[in-house]
């Protein structure tokens, strides 16, 4: 009995200390957690998403839902009758303007306006830049396939305006006359060099004078060109040259006294 009394003593006492301190643990446990309000329906409630936009869904959850909009931090919106747990988070059914749909209440504190008052103002979120699109360089202008001489031949065309064809075909020995491409099932032609009621149909289809890349376009080439003049190979004949009419050896002035001189 000597030995187990002071053991019995420091249970008793371990206890009575328990009991005064459990008290102030729990209330200090409370004070610590951040408790958020209810929300009630038929208030308001305003968006406090850190600077962020509060995400409004067609249905309670993450998952197959679809975002309605993105209520801007420090809006407020209409709570209704409705609260629902889904993904680890409580949703709260609210009105946003003409939307109604369902967000996550953490982020929705009850809300008052007071008598002669307004809402807050309301931090729109930034928008992100559009990004500008980076203009590219024109292809090099050249023909791939037949280019004839002369007559008609298929080619396609890398892309571009049709005044720099005439060179291009030029360099490869065709005088171009005319292009014609297929268009839903008919033929568009521009005749180089006639007047513009002659290309009417082609500018209704390419005002702007130029042709998407790789199209396919039928060439018309100049016929009949006149050759190049040739050069005399040998020297130039050294003996009397006749002149039509007269015989040979014969003087060329006219015959008589005056002729013969």
């Amino acid at each position: 009995m000597t030995v187990s009394c002071p053991f019995f003593m420091l249970r008793w006492a371990l206890a009575a200390i328990a009991a005064v301190l459990l008290p102030v643990v729990i209330a200090l446990t409370v004070a610590s957690t951040p408790a958020w309000a209810a929300l009630e329906p038929g208030t308001s409630a305003i968006v406090r998403a850190d600077g962020d936009c509060l995400r409004l869904r067609a249905q309670p959850g993450l998952q197959n839902t679809v975002v309605l909009t993105c209520i801007p931090d420090g809006s407020v919106v209409s709570v209704l009758a409705g609260s629902v747990a889904a993904d680890g988070f409580q949703w709260q059914r609210v009105t946003f303007g003409s939307q109604t749909g369902w967000a996550v209440d953490q982020y929705l504190q009850p809300f008052s306006i007071p008598p002669g008052g307004s809402p807050p103002p309301v931090t729109q979120p930034t928008a992100a830049p559009i990004p500008t699109a980076i203009p590219t360089a024109l292809p090099t202008p050249g023909f791939s396939g037949t280019v004839p001489a002369s007559g008609i031949g298929l080619a396609v065309w890398s892309g571009g305006p049709i005044d720099r064809m005439p060179p291009v075909a030029l360099g490869r020995g065709c005088a171009l006359r005319a292009v014609w491409i297929a268009v839903g099932g008919e033929f568009v032609g521009y005749v180089f060099g006639a007047p513009a009621i002659v290309n009417t149909q082609w500018a209704g289809q390419y005002p702007d004078g130029s042709l998407p890349v790789q199209t396919p376009v039928i060439l018309v080439c100049a016929t009949g060109a006149p050759p190049p003049a040739s050069t005399p190979s040998g020297p130039p004949p050294t003996g009397p040259v006749a002149t039509p009419g007269v015989p040979p050896g014969m003087p060329p002035g006219p015959p008589g006294p005056a002729g013969n001189g």
